[in-house]
């Protein structure tokens, strides 16, 4: 059997080291990683130096990343790369694994490590990870902006809405509870339309606007942002626009640890968008909400996330129900 090689995700020592051990009796090659951030690093990298993959096993509870959305994103972005998912719990499997396709395999832990390379084998590996790229397109030109507003004239709330919804180029304006009141999403191809649109909003009567809050890119380097991109582009083809539960996260964190955040937050389930301001000194995060336990999920992660100092939350409303 020519050389087949595995990339392995998992934070379990234990378990990468037999895996890895097993799975060479049968003649494979594994690169194990404990983390996703790094795991999607390197597999980039790898990409880039001719390296290709021929599996994925990925323990889909991960500390850093949630593993059931990577492995989505894999399953698109190498649709004949099969993945085994080796998850923790019991019955998971019969959960999650009717949403994946037919190469995808799900094994709970503790694993049966022959049992592991024997599906390997019948699997037939052939495709891997390397494949012509082709990188997402970027816009530098684009100039985005958060505006937190406060509505100085409750009895003319929905009035107040309706006229900064139509301003033109607001992508999102969304009605909050707490202080802020209103939060506005602008995007713009120049700096000039940008002024043009703040303008408009200031003209406006029975408004008082707490903060403008440009949008920073971080810099993650082509490859990984276009890796992101497809990420993001994959959470909006799944239409999760029936779930009307939502809130914003406002995180005041360290900017030497932006980065490692904001990739985090934005592997993590039930996030929507994920933006950096102020130098990395901010994140604004916006998430879907539940009436089940999910819904503390997030806030505890954040709270015991290495460099995350503080956290607001601002629950996102139907205008009409702040009447």
């Amino acid at each position: 059997m020519a050389d087949k090689r595995i990339f392995v995700i998992d934070d379990e020592i234990e378990t990468r080291n037999n895996l890895v051990h097993a799975l060479s009796k049968f003649g494979f090659s594994c690169t194990a990683y404990d983390s996703g951030i790094v795991a999607i690093q390197e597999l980039l990298e790898s990409s880039q130096k001719g390296i290709g993959y021929h599996c994925f096993i990925i323990d889909p509870f991960l500390p850093d990343v949630d593993g059931w959305n990577l492995g989505k994103l894999f399953q698109k972005k190498y649709p004949d790369v099969p993945i085994l998912f080796i998850p923790k719990f019991k019955n998971i499997c019969l959960l999650k694994s009717p949403s994946y396709k037919a190469t995808t395999g799900c094994m709970e832990k503790p694993l049966d490590f022959d049992l592991v390379a024997r599906t390997l084998l019948e699997w037939n590996l052939q495709e891997t990870t390397i494949k012509k790229t082709e990188h997402a397109t970027t816009s530098d030109t684009d100039f985005i902006s958060y505006v937190l507003i406060q509505i100085s004239a409750p009895e003319q709330s929905k009035e107040i809405y309706e006229e900064l919804s139509s301003i033109e180029n607001i992508v999102s304006c969304e009605a909050v509870r707490g202080d802020l009141q209103i939060v506005l999403l602008i995007k713009t191809a120049t700096k000039e339309k940008m002024k043009e649109s703040l303008e408009k909003i200031e003209a406006l009567q029975g408004i008082h606007i707490v903060s403008v809050l440009p949008v920073e890119k971080l810099s993650f380097g082509l490859a990984l942002e276009s890796f992101l991109q497809e990420y993001q582009q994959m959470l909006q083809e799944e239409e999760k626009q029936k779930e009307t539960n939502k809130s914003y996260l406002l995180l005041d964190i360290e900017p030497a640890l932006a980065k490692n955040i904001y990739v985090t937050l934005f592997f993590t389930d039930r996030v929507i968008s994920c933006d950096c301001l102020n130098k990395g000194e901010k994140l604004i995060v916006k998430i879907y909400k539940s009436d089940t336990a999910k819904k503390d999920k997030i806030l505890e992660k954040l709270k015991q996330m290495e460099g995350v100092l503080r956290l607001r939350q601002e629950n996102i409303i139907e205008l009409r129900s702040a009447q």
